[in-house]
């Protein structure tokens, strides 16, 4: 995707990873730092959410403004991920888009033709239901 500097006016391309189990897009603060984003407090009203692992609460955001190849804009919203212990603390490389802002952007996040085949992965919780049958043999159960 390509992300207009607010700072300065410069466009710049970042990679991202895309997460269709959830609609929230996140970071880590490391990539926050890495990249030069502006990252605010949510102040008292911080982002409860869920993830495979765990339950998660972001207390910080970054607010990104996308370009697209005919100069289309769109503002999306990233949560700051907080580090944790293992096995819950965050593993992620590069900035993950959550549904909502792949259907809402269409195809302006792809800025270039992916060099590797795209395949999509969706994780989430289960639950699972087993059904219980009596076995009676011999009037034993």
């Amino acid at each position: 995707m390509t992300v207009l500097d607010d700072r300065c006016a410069v466009r710049r391309s970042v990679e991202v990873e895309v997460d269709e189990g959830t609609n929230a897009n996140f970071l880590t603060r490391g990539m926050a730092t890495d990249r030069g984003f502006q990252v605010r407090s949510l102040g008292s009203n911080p982002f409860q959410g869920e993830t495979v692992n765990a339950d998660i609460i972001c207390e910080e955001f970054v607010e990104l403004t996308l370009v697209g190849k005919e100069h289309q804009q769109i503002k999306a919203i990233f949560y700051v991920l907080q580090p944790n212990d293992p096995p819950n603390d965050p593993r992620i490389t590069k900035p993950l888009v959550g549904r909502r802002l792949l259907q809402e952007s269409g195809d302006l996040l792809l800025t270039e033709d992916p060099k590797e085949p795209i395949w999509s992965t969706k994780m989430g919780k289960e639950t699972v239901s087993f059904q219980i049958r009596k076995c009676e043999s011999n009037g034993r159960h």
